[in-house]
Parts: structure tokens; sequence; C-alpha cells
């Protein structure tokens, strides 16, 4: 009845822990361990029975001895302090609890925070919205999106984030979203599992989480 589960790190803290009660309710025969993991793997390692994975179509075909089931595409916002717009532009008004829409200027002032291993997010924004920054790959790098939203709400820049992963800090108004202006990465959500592994266990999961989303 157990259920090794790999996750990446954010996801499973922002939006798969908070919900696990729901899954222990619905299925309490299965018991789920939870572990970290960012990078592709081999199931037939025995290191997981099925890991939620985010990344792109090509990662997918080429990982061997699988099979994936899609849940969602990754959308991120880009987010900051609301002391950090206060202090570049008093003057800025929300458009509603938790967004502003700056100008394409004002965004350009703002100080950058990076993710490491994803070095070229910023540049995929701004060319995706026609923007020209000076420096896009400027600015502290961290290697996870929790880590973006703490140096984020702490005003140290402005970060590129999932919006279903920084829910609590917009209510909070811990984060504010800076523009409407969004990246429809190619990275997306999978269930992976082994091609040769049709345990019940995972089936229920995956129909659990399907359902939740």
């Amino acid at each position: 009845g157990t259920l090794k589960l790999g996750v990446v790190p954010t996801f499973a803290t922002r939006w798969l822990l908070p919900k696990l009660h729901k899954l222990n309710a619905q299925h309490p025969e299965i018991t789920v361990h939870l572990e970290t993991s960012t990078k592709p793997f081999l199931f037939n390692e025995n290191v997981f029975d099925a890991a939620i994975f985010a990344g792109t179509q090509q990662q997918i075909e080429h990982w061997p001895g699988i099979q994936a089931h899609y849940l969602m595409d990754e959308e991120v916002v880009p987010v900051c302090s609301p002391k950090l717009i206060e202090n570049h532009f008093p003057h800025a008004e929300m458009t509603d609890d938790h967004s502003f829409n700056l100008s394409d200027e004002e965004l350009l002032q703002l100080p950058l925070l990076q993710q490491t291993t994803r070095p070229s997010i910023w540049q995929e924004w701004f060319q995706a919205h026609q923007l020209q920054h000076p420096k896009p790959f400027d600015g502290q790098r961290h290697e996870l999106f929790s880590m973006l939203s703490v140096a984020a709400s702490h005003g140290m820049g402005m970060a590129l984030i999932p919006q279903m992963l920084i829910e609590a800090e917009l209510r909070k108004k811990e984060l504010v979203i800076a523009s409407n202006k969004k990246l429809h990465g190619s990275r997306k959500y999978y269930v992976v599992h082994s091609s040769q592994d049709s345990s019940p266990q995972i089936k229920k999961f995956v129909d659990w989480v399907l359902q939740e989303l």
C-alpha cells in the first residue's frame, strides 16, 4: 500500500502537500512517501514508484521505459514585494488585490532574480513580450522557486514563478504580480512511472491528482 513518489521540490511543498490529506481521506489504503527529484532517472533502479516531473515534451520523449500522464502547462508570472514597487514607483496603482500592471519602461527598471537551473527564463519572457532588456541575465541566482519567492518577498528583485506555487504569498500580500504579461513555458507537469508498472496505487494517485486539477 505504499507509494514512493519523486517530486519537484516547490510543487511538493506548495501544491501537493497541502492537498495530500484529501488523498488520505479518499484512499486510506495508500501511504505516500515523498522525496525530491528534479532530474529524469531510470525507474529500473528502484528509486521511486512514480514521480511528478516538470520538464519539456522532448525530455519525456527521450526518457526510456516510462509512461507519462500529462497534468498541466507551466505558466509563470513576474512577482516581487509590494515595497519594491512602492520604492521605485510610489504612484503605481494596483489593478486588484494582488496585482499591478506596470508599464514596459517600469518593468525594465526593476532588479531581476534569476533561477540557476533556468538561466534564460527572463530572456524568454522579454522576447515573448517584445521587450529589450539591457542585462536580462543579471541578478541574484537561486535554484528553486521557493528560494526565489523568499528573495522576492524581501525586496531583492522581481522573479518569474508559477502563480499556483505562490498563492499563499499573494493572499498575504508578501508578493504581488508586477504585470499581467505571462510566460507560457515549454515545461509541463507530468506524473511518470515505469511503462512496466500497472500498480493500482499509481492509477489511484494519477486519478486523484487529475481530479484535484
